[in-house]
C-alpha cells in the first residue's frame, strides 16, 4: 500500500477530495502533531513524536513530499496545483483499474473530472513532470 491508497477520494468542488486525508489533518492538528496557518501551510510541530512509525513508510512519504515540491517549479498556483494533483489521481486510479498509465489515458481520465478546464499540452507537461519525478507511481 502507498500514501496514495491510504484514503479514499471522491470528486469535489475543485476535483478529486478526500474527506479521510482531511479528517485526519484534523486530528494531528487537535494532538498537537502539526500546525497549519492560514494560507494552508502544515508544519510539523515535533518530528520525535513520529519516530515511531514506520521508518520506512515515513521515509517514503517525506521523499514523495519533497519531490512534489521539486515539481511545483512555477509556483503554488492553484492551476498548477490541480493539474499535478489531478494527474497524481488519475495516474492511482488508473493503476487500481489495471488501466495501462499512458498520456492518452491519463488525459482521457482527466477530462472526466476537470473537462476541457486544461489544454492537452498542459496535462501533458504535468504527466511528464509527476512521471519522471515520482516514477514509482507508475510501476
Amino acid at each position: 500500500k502507498n500514501f496514495y491508497n491510504l484514503f479514499r477520494f471522491q470528486p469535489y468542488t475543485y476535483g478529486p477530495f478526500s474527506f479521510d486525508l482531511a479528517r485526519q489533518m484534523e486530528r494531528l492538528v487537535f494532538w498537537d502533531k502539526i500546525k497549519i496557518d492560514e494560507n494552508n501551510q502544515v508544519e510539523v510541530i515535533n518530528y520525535d513524536d513520529f519516530e515511531e512509525s514506520d521508518e520506512e513508510m515515513s521515509g517514503k512519504i517525506k521523499d514523495d513530499i519533497d519531490a512534489f515540491m521539486d515539481m511545483l517549479d512555477s509556483g503554488l498556483s492553484f492551476s498548477t496545483l490541480e493539474l499535478i494533483g489531478t494527474v497524481m489521481y488519475c495516474v492511482d486510479v488508473l493503476k487500481k483499474q489495471e488501466i495501462p498509465i499512458t498520456i492518452e489515458n491519463v488525459t482521457e481520465e482527466f477530462r472526466g473530472w476537470k473537462g476541457n478546464k486544461y489544454l492537452d499540452h498542459n496535462i501533458s507537461e504535468a504527466f511528464e513532470k509527476v512521471k519522471r519525478t515520482l516514477p514509482h507511481l507508475f510501476e
